[in-house]
């Protein structure tokens, strides 16, 4: 078909930087947004698609909404955007079509266009709507639960650099698989959260630390977790939430972060010693 010829490089680089002519195309595609209605409903890699079309008809709408508009992008620019594969695209579009959530008609040298059967609706029921982050790069690579998970632990490191957090170099969220699927209803199962937990451990994206209790009784549905994206924090650990202080050696030797960095990383050490038993903050 003549929607999926591609141009030049050149012509496709100059493509790439709009959004249906506008300016900024390129910002929009690099963190992609699931609405947790459309995930319910469809599925996250469907999510993709129908955040692009809303974002390439939204100013379309806001200038009239009286009138259905349709995109004209051609099918292989939908999927260098959205970072779907041409069968993924075409099996979505079929669904969607079959759901009549979507309309399609054919333009000109066989392009066809897109839009929302029920475009009021829609539009109308963003902004009461849930919705998580992901970066396009980590859902790419990774999958789409665990670029969901990075983007939020991302976000929190950010803000959160209490001392009384600090171990090994590195800043720890105590988290339970109960308050993710709490917090991740309708976005993601608990299977997925699973898979996505063990995946970021395995690909030493993050790192996990069992909890334990008072009684030395770990807990594998509770825990601390931490990224392990950039270098470690050369500073001064004091009695934290986590563990211990461990940046003085019992004669008072300093503990440097940044020397042996091998050392400072707890992949192979999951579960604190019955002398450093964890306790909630």
């Amino acid at each position: 078909m003549v929607q999926n010829r591609k141009p030049a490089a050149s012509s496709r680089r100059k493509q790439s930087h709009t959004f249906g002519g506008k300016a900024g195309w390129k910002k929009e595609i690099k963190r992609l947004r699931f609405d947790r209605d459309i995930v319910k409903r469809f599925g996250l890699k469907r999510a993709r698609f129908v955040t692009y079309l809303e974002c390439w008809l939204n100013g379309k709408v806001g200038r009239d909404p009286t009138v259905t508009h349709y995109t004209y992008d051609p099918a292989w620019l939908i999927c260098e955007a959205t970072g779907l594969k041409s069968a993924t695209f075409e099996r979505i579009v079929d669904e969607l079509c079959q759901a009549k959530f979507i309309r399609v008609k054919h333009s000109r040298k066989n392009m066809r266009c897109y839009a929302f059967s029920d475009q009021k609706g829609y539009f109308d029921s963003r902004p009461k709507e849930k919705h998580v982050f992901a970066l396009r790069e980590d859902a790419d690579t990774h999958g789409e639960p665990v670029a969901i998970l990075l983007y939020n632990l991302r976000y929190w490191s950010r803000f959160n650099k209490e001392r009384t957090r600090l171990f090994k170099g590195r800043y720890w969220r105590y988290d339970t698989l109960k308050e993710l699927v709490r917090r991740y209803t309708g976005f993601l199962t608990i299977e997925q959260l699973r898979d996505a937990l063990s995946y970021m451990t395995k690909r030493q994206l993050a790192d996990m630390i069992a909890f334990i209790d008072q009684n030395g009784v770990p807990h594998d549905d509770k825990f601390w977790i931490t990224l392990l994206e950039g270098p470690p924090v050369d500073d001064y650990e004091p009695q934290n939430r986590v563990r211990p202080a461990t940046m003085f050696t019992p004669d008072g030797t300093r503990i440097e972060a940044l020397s042996e960095r091998a050392k400072q990383r707890v992949l192979d050490d999951k579960t604190a010693s019955p002398n450093d038993k964890t306790r909630r903050g």
